[in-house]
């Protein structure tokens, strides 16, 4: 996990393409910072410290073992158990996941879109907290 102290003008929308290279990932960051940020996606308070997930840049093939559903793996590859839909869509909705059958577990970004990120931040100079 990495941090980064907002700064005045950042948005989760900003902070999403600075971080992952996709403007859709505001999602990730809101849900993994709701505590610090509150109800309000589009405000983000200056000096805030926020969580920096490191992503998932890779489909992964998982064996299930007994218990498992599609929430907790989301918990256990993303951090996120809300993003249950992505494993979900990737395996044609099953109705539930079997002990011993192989789930794909989507990849939230590409490593081409991660490297992207990274050569913008030291580009304009936004660095993580140190």
């Amino acid at each position: 996990m990495r941090y980064y102290t907002s700064r005045a003008g950042d948005t989760l929308l900003r902070l999403a393409v600075l971080f992952y290279f996709r403007h859709d990932m505001f999602e990730y960051l809101y849900l993994h910072n709701r505590k610090v940020i509150g109800e309000d996606i589009f405000t983000l308070v200056p000096n805030t410290k926020l969580q920096i997930p490191i992503p998932l840049t890779a489909d992964i093939q998982h064996l299930a073992v007994s218990g498992e559903t599609s929430s907790s793996l989301a918990y256990q590859y993303y951090g996120l158990s809300e993003f249950y839909a992505r494993i979900d869509a990737a395996n044609d909705w099953p109705a539930k996941i079997v002990p011993g059958d192989i789930y794909i577990v989507p990849a939230l970004i590409s490593p081409t879109e991660y490297a992207a990120a990274a050569e913008l931040r030291k580009e304009i100079n936004v660095e993580f907290d140190r």
